[in-house]
């Protein structure tokens, strides 16, 4: 049976670990890994990660 939900966007990004003020962004680089690893630059200090997700990320969630 389907039911119609209405659904919240919302956008989720990642501040750096390590200056703590930046926000990590795609570099477009990424390692073959299970599961992929996504790399990230932070746009302040130039820190760079690896993470599972893509940041900035789209979610979605049912509102209640």
């Amino acid at each position: 049976m389907e039911k119609e939900v209405i659904i919240e966007t919302y956008g989720v990004v990642y501040i750096c670990d390590k200056c703590e003020i930046g926000e990590m962004e795609q570099t477009g680089e990424w390692h073959m890994t299970n599961p992929p690893r996504y790399e990230h630059k932070c746009l302040k200090c130039g820190n760079k990660g690896y993470f599972k997700s893509k940041y900035p990320e789209v979610r979605y969630r049912i509102k209640k």
